[in-house]
């Protein structure tokens, strides 16, 4: 700038630098309720470079959908964490400095190149993590989608680079050769170093018996005074000016050579740097565009982070043209951690405008911005920190003014810096908006600064813009209970230890506790009861009226949580009750279980009997002795009838609380039947405790006299003649060769052939056919399991297919 120009320039030197565009009234109302510490919070919660940056930049969006949408992510993110964990993107470095210098030409070294390749793998191994997920989680899918396959690249420098970012023999056909003769001529050159300083003639001359360095030239250490015992090119001279650094003339060629051999292999190496730099390059698009959406993803998390930390839940987005604006329950204030009192208010319906008074300190402000930052994270697709019945309207703006703004320096007063601030969102502020204004007429006259207030209000309400203000002026409250479209709330003290609740309890105006708390704090008692003389009756008459309503409020509350306390307490009996009921359940499925085994354990016994007999009678050839020996045993087992218990699944399960009472009470030499078991038993004893013995078949147990059912009185029960076998066979007329076993489950094969080849055995035959048919092949294995597990089988094989080929089997019976 010309000096002339400079000298009416009446800037200073930082004011003509300060390019920075001035703030909006939406980014300064941000700042008024510290919109930017719950930014800090929540990029601290980042795991990846990217995400920290898209954190402390994030914006609240005014579009219902895509609050939606980043809501649902949320969500997603959530579940993930709940039931896989988090999908890991921490402690990648930043790559975009190398990718930025490899496209616009520039050549990365080995370490740079490295680090790049294991960043865009990583990002890489997070799509996947994200899409392994599949349907559950689709609109995560969706962000993973956008990043890039970029493993190709990263194996490509993976080829050529190793882990410690050195450049690998292998990178080109040449490279590893050129080492090796790099190596070779080194090694050469220090020998013939080293045989130079150990000669006789010359060890003299020699300062220290060591190989020196200077430049890219090897040299010997020589005294000065003896130059001339070692002719060669000085490199340099110590300090003291005694020692000299000389290549000897005889080295010069093999040092050159060595040199020479090590330019190839730095210009090989250059060529393998500055391909696969070109490569990065290349793609450099692609890999920002897959940091970004990697970003993007690790954002989400971000904020599912924060959510689960802060024990957060999803809001409710209200649909524009709601009566209800704004529905806040039990929502605390997010930067305030687990101390923070939950806080409940609305907006509607019905209401425009939400009218909050109280005492200082009790927590007013506190509540315009709970409700200011709850706005912000939910149109952010952060969740809340509340209830999820919270709801919350879209609105394109949320316009505050909080705290003192007074300016020395521009003589502005505390009440010309709000009235501006109010001006201000009086000409930004729609119906669509969120206004939030605290100590609303405060800072001038009171009479003058209250029709401020009310003015302001009824202004705000005939447009229809969704208000909340605070205000100590009590004409104001009174105002909010006489006119339509505004409501009151208050935040109270207790009113014995006078010290703040930080509740907001709608419907009743706030207590100012002026008075209250001078007597707290030792003002004279002739002072105050002077105060309370000057004030109207009105006004003592309206606390004592208040003063009332908080103490039946806290009552009722107190109620509230006693009600609450019976609730829970009810409900753990009821689960106690509901584990007791399947506990019984699960004894009398035990006690089922246990027959059944006893059954077929006896029902084996009477096969094996059978078999026994069988094989006996094939040894002597009396049958008809077998057929006796049959007949027994089938009288015998028409006895067990009475002892058929049903399946568990079959059974009617009774809780014992509703069986009925016995029509008469249980005796020994009873039969009863055993409700929800369909099971019938002889009672051998009634015991003390309201429990009875019983005989059922084999098996003894006890069970409670409510759970009987008296079937045949003691005097009445017959006596059986033989003993009681707990199985159940039927009995054949006719002998039969063939078994149809289509149209039952395969489970059942087992029991049916088993019975089957038992009676085909006792009839003597030697062959019989089992039918089941081809279909699934499931009858099929089942029959021939059985056949391979049965004694009496000697062989079978597949009908012939005349006789029904793979849909039966032919048996031979020993």
């Amino acid at each position: 700038m010309p000096e002339h120009e400079a000298l009416r320039d009446d800037r200073s030197p930082d004011e003509s630098r300060d390019l920075t565009p001035p703030q909006t009234l939406a980014e300064r109302s941000r700042e008024l309720i510290e919109w930017p510490k719950l930014l800090d919070m929540l990029a601290g919660r980042a795991q990846m470079f990217r995400a920290r940056e898209l954190a402390l930049e994030l914006k609240p969006s005014g579009n219902e959908r895509e609050i939606e949408r980043l809501q649902e992510e949320t969500g997603e993110a959530r579940r993930i964490m709940d039931e896989s964990g988090d999908i890991g993107l921490g402690g990648l470095i930043d790559p975009r400095p190398y990718i930025e210098r490899a496209e616009l030409g520039g050549v990365l070294d080995g370490e740079a190149l490295l680090r790049t390749g294991q960043v865009l793998r990583s990002l890489w191994e997070a799509r996947e993590a994200a899409h392994a997920l599949g349907r559950a989680t689709p609109v995560i899918g969706a962000l993973a989608a956008l990043i890039p396959d970029l493993r190709w690249l990263n194996e490509r420098i993976g080829e050529a680079i190793d882990d410690r970012g050195n450049i690998r023999d292998s990178a080109t056909p040449n490279l590893g050769r050129l080492r090796t003769g790099v190596g070779d001529r080194y090694r050469r050159l220090t020998n013939h170093l080293e045989r130079l300083i150990a000669r006789p003639k010359i060890r003299g001359a020699i300062q220290a018996p060591v190989i020196a360095t200077r430049g890219d030239r090897l040299v010997v250490e020589v005294r000065s005074d003896k130059r001339s015992a070692v002719p060669g090119i000085v490199h340099d001279v110590s300090n003291t000016g005694q020692t000299l650094f000389v290549e000897p003339f005889d080295a010069v060629d093999l040092c050159n050579g060595w040199r020479e051999a090590s330019a190839e292999v730095v210009r090989e190496e250059e060529k393998v740097l500055r391909r696969l730099s070109s490569l990065v390059g290349d793609r450099a698009g692609d890999a920002m565009t897959a940091i970004e959406a990697a970003g993007r993803l690790d954002l989400v998390f971000t904020r599912a982070r924060l959510a689960h930390a802060m024990r957060a839940s999803r809001a409710i987005t209200l649909p524009a043209g709601n009566e209800m604006a704004l529905n806040l329950v039990d929502v605390r204030h997010p930067l305030l951690g687990e101390q923070a009192v939950p806080i409940s208010l609305s907006i509607g319906p019905a209401f425009r405008a939400l009218v909050i008074t109280g005492p200082n300190t009790g927590g007013k402000t506190v509540a315009l911005k709970t409700a200011g930052l709850a706005v912000l994270m939910h149109q952010s697709g952060m969740q809340v920190p509340g209830d999820p019945r919270t709801e919350i309207s879209v609105f394109d703006g949320v316009y505050v003014d909080i705290g003192d703004a007074q300016s020395i320096e521009r003589s502005v007063s505390t009440f010309s810096s709000h009235l501006g601030a109010v001006v201000d969102v009086l000409a930004e502020a729609n119906d669509r908006s969120l206004v939030l204004l605290d100590e609303l007429g405060t800072g001038t006259d009171p009479e003058e600064g209250s029709a401020l207030a009310r003015a302001i209000l009824d202004h705000l309400v005939e447009l229809g813009i969704p208000t909340i203000v605070t205000t100590h002026h009590r004409a104001v409250a009174e105002h909010a209970g006489e006119t339509a479209g505004m409501r009151n709330a208050a935040v109270e003290l207790n009113p014995d230890t006078m010290l703040p609740s930080y509740r907001v309890s709608m419907g009743t105006p706030g207590r100012s506790y002026a008075m209250s708390v001078a007597e707290r704090l030792g003002l004279p008692g002739a002072v105050l009861d002077r105060a309370r003389s000057l004030l109207s009756p009105e006004h003592s008459a309206t606390e004592a009226l208040l003063l009332q309503l908080q103490r039946e409020r806290s009552e009722l509350e107190g109620h509230l949580e006693d009600a609450e306390s019976h609730r829970t307490e009810a409900e753990a009996a009821r689960r106690d009750l509901e584990r007791r009921v399947r506990a019984i359940t699960e004894a009398q499925d035990d006690l089922v279980e246990e027959t059944r085994r006893e059954l077929q354990r006896e029902a084996e016994e009477v096969r094996t009997s059978l078999r026994r007999i069988q094989r006996q009678a094939s040894q002597e050839r009396d049958m008809a002795a077998v057929r006796r020996e049959a007949e027994r045993i089938r009288r015998s087992l028409q006895h067990a009838d009475r002892f058929k218990v049903t399946r568990p699944a079959e059974s009617k399960r009774i809780e014992p609380e509703e069986a009925p009472p016995a029509p008469r009470p249980v005796t020994a030499g009873d039969i009863v039947e055993v409700r929800g078991l369909g099971a019938r038993a002889t009672v051998t004893e009634v015991n003390s405790d309201g429990s009875a013995s019983l005989l059922l078949g084999n098996a003894r147990v006890t069970l409670s006299v409510a759970q009987l059912k008296v079937v045949t009185p003691a005097d009445e029960a017959p006596v059986p003649e033989t003993p009681l076998i707990t199985t159940s066979m039927p009995v054949i007329d006719e002998p039969t060769r063939e078994l149809d076993i289509r149209g039952i489950r395969a489970i059942e094969v087992y029991e049916r052939v088993v019975a089957f080849l038992d009676e085909a055995a006792l009839l003597g035959l030697t062959s019989v056919r089992v039918i089941h048919g081809k279909g699934t092949g499931a009858l099929r294995d089942a029959t021939r399991e059985a056949l391979r597990r049965h004694p009496a089988v000697g062989g079978f094989e597949r009908s012939e297919q005349s006789m029904g080929g793979d849909g039966s089997t032919e048996v031979d019976l020993l």
